[in-house]
């Protein structure tokens, strides 16, 4: 579950709880009960988490936390969520009476930052176990393209022009001329509708000797649509 910023307030002796519009998504099933409840009411769950957190508040002192991970009874079960969040206090004249909380969860964002790492190691023990060709960044606007050694041992290549940034062209000057168009054309579907790309072909390498070799990817498009990245292994 995933919302924009919602605002919440507690004040008085019992700190009853008060929100807008937007904070009534990260509510669920306690709207509307929630409203004009004391706040340890409210969070019965996570109480013991925030509860600190709102004494500072009440103290005096500003709080923000990215990513705060708390288990919510949330749609009749327990469930992994994600906050960042500032709780500021609310003053009449020098008394403090309440607090502010500005919030966001991060809940997907959080799962998908998991995700990509997962992704990142799964990538590394593949590359270690010799079970892909390797990686590479094609910048489409700049027909650049960045490769790591493994990459550049499966196409040929010498590993330092890599580095650089080298154009399409070079990249695939030692695939076998019976495959060149098929895989040029293979390129340009996905670059035209963007998401997954998987294609095999035969490369020459340095032995002189050409192999089959299966590269998978996935071309990124800009808002506006024009295709911007291209990364692969």
């Amino acid at each position: 579950m995933s919302s924009g910023f919602g605002m919440c307030a507690a004040w008085g002796p019992e700190r009853t709880f008060f929100y807008n519009e937007a904070y009534i998504p990260f509510l669920a099933e306690r709207h509307p009960q929630a409203l004009g409840r004391p706040i340890d009411q409210v969070w019965v769950d996570v109480w013991s988490d925030i509860e600190p957190l709102v004494d500072r508040a009440m103290a005096g002192e500003t709080v923000h936390l990215e990513n705060l991970r708390l288990v919510m009874t949330r749609n009749g079960c327990e469930e992994d969520t994600y906050w960042t969040f500032s709780y500021s206090p609310l003053r009449d004249g020098d008394r403090i009476i309440g607090f502010l909380d500005v919030a966001v969860e991060t809940t997907e964002l959080v799962a998908a930052q998991e995700r990509d790492r997962v992704n990142a190691e799964r990538v590394q023990l593949a590359l270690g176990a010799g079970a892909i060709i390797g990686t590479w960044f094609w910048d489409l606007p700049l027909d650049s393209f960045t490769v790591d050694a493994a990459f550049a041992h499966s196409f040929g290549l010498d590993p330092a022009l890599g580095q650089t940034g080298i154009p399409l062209e070079q990249v695939i000057a030692t695939v076998h001329p019976d495959d060149r168009d098929d895989l040029l054309a293979a390129i340009g579907d996905v670059i035209a509708r963007s998401g997954a790309y998987a294609h095999q072909c035969r490369v020459r390498r340095n032995d002189g000797r050409y192999y089959w070799i299966e590269a998978n990817g996935r071309v990124h498009h800009d808002p506006d649509g024009t295709p911007a990245a291209f990364p692969a292994y």
